[in-house]
């Protein structure tokens, strides 16, 4: 389904104000957009969580 969450309201509000394509344009861009916001978070914290183990495998042995 194209426009998800959304649904009735915004094809309403679209087609109401004359504007369905567009606003069903925005929807699909913005749907498009979250996979690559969820590849940036990982990519940010995978390193910080790799990091962290190796730091904890180090303290381990001075321990």
């Amino acid at each position: 389904m194209v426009v998800g969450q959304a649904g009735p309201a915004l094809l309403s509000a679209g087609e109401t104000a004359g504007r369905l394509v567009q606003v069903l344009d925005q929807r699909v861009e913005q749907l498009c957009e979250e996979p690559d916001l969820r590849m940036e978070v990982v990519a940010e914290w995978l390193p910080r969580g790799v990091y962290f183990l190796i730091l904890l495998h180090m303290a381990r042995g001075f321990l």
